[in-house]
């Protein structure tokens, strides 16, 4: 299922214009894309959602996709939990596969209770914590299979043009589970997540799902940015699985070293009472020495920030 549109159809505009006229599924798709993105024509959320509507009712999977998640964040329109899980229900029905798996998990990730969750306290200043079996096995098994197909070479962000470039202090994949790919059953685990850490949905980037191979690993760095006017203040990371040696995350200055278990779940705060990077929470991702090892990473903003216009709007 892709939920990304055709590249060659979308070369000629006046011809997939013409086709979604005619009610072509993919047609449809590519031109709610471009309302979405903004790149063809000016972004207008409100026209893609009822233009994706249009393209699932023609029995196009990837705009069922894009559709449930705009409605759970809000695209578009209010969030309206209630209506993207009857979406999700409906492409059950009508496409099955990872839509009905999806729902099948849905029941699961909604049942869940909170006081299974041991909270270790590693540092007081800065504060970490290590909130023990916050997801189950086949939650962070489902955040893995819904990332793995967009996995590319991580960046890092350029301190002076703020740019995203490659970097030897940096040598996984990493994939972005960004608003258009997030499926209900993440966001739902995202708000179990913010809801065990008490923050809200809109100050959280999208999670970013990190791969390392053998011999791979992120250096010691700061997650704090220089030239914010919205700072990460505090940084979550979620262990996807334990099949692996190696990669511990280390705060070098605290002398803490951390390989958590399937599920659990590292909070850091990044950033002093007076709002400045902490130089306390300098950490690394230490290389794997076998296996391959899966973490997801939520970078927190100080305040709460519009998806499409991005954090340094807020």
């Amino acid at each position: 299922m892709s939920n990304r549109p055709d590249i060659a159809l979308a070369r000629s505009h006046q011809s997939v214009l013409h086709a979604a006229q005619g009610g072509d599924p993919e047609a449809l798709f590519v031109v709610a894309f471009w309302h979405l993105a903004g790149d063809v024509v000016p972004r207008n959320l409100e026209k893609s959602r009822h233009i994706l509507r249009m393209a699932v009712e023609a029995g196009h999977a990837g705009a069922a996709a894009i559709e449930i998640a705009l409605a759970a964040n809000g695209t578009g329109a209010a969030a309206d939990w209630d209506l993207a899980e009857k979406l999700l229900a409906q492409a059950g029905e009508v496409f099955g596969g990872e839509f009905q798996e999806q729902h099948n998990l849905l029941a699961s990730v909604s049942n869940f209770d909170p006081k299974v969750c041991d909270i270790e306290i590693l540092s007081s200043s800065p504060s970490i914590r290590l909130f023990k079996r916050a997801l189950r096995p086949q939650e962070c098994a489902h955040i893995i299979a819904a990332s793995s197909h967009y996995l590319e070479p991580a960046m890092v962000q350029d301190p002076v043009s703020g740019r995203l470039m490659p970097h030897p202090i940096r040598t996984s994949s990493a994939a972005v589970i960004g608003p258009t790919r997030a499926t209900l059953p993440i966001y739902a685990l995202c708000h179990r997540i913010f809801g065990l850490i008490d923050i809200q949905f809109d100050q959280a980037e999208s999670m970013t799902v990190l791969h390392y191979k053998p011999g791979q690993q992120f250096r010691g760095h700061l997650d704090t940015l220089p030239h914010t006017r919205n700072q990460r203040c505090a940084t979550a990371l979620i262990y996807l699985n334990a099949q692996y040696t190696g990669g511990e995350t280390v705060f070098p200055k605290l002398g803490i070293s951390i390989k958590g278990e399937q599920g659990d779940l590292l909070v850091f705060d990044n950033v002093q009472i007076d709002g400045l990077p902490d130089p306390m929470s300098l950490h690394s991702g230490d290389p794997v020495i076998a296996g391959e090892k899966w973490l997801g990473s939520i970078w927190i903003r100080q305040r709460p920030f519009n998806m499409w216009s991005g954090p340094e709007q807020a």
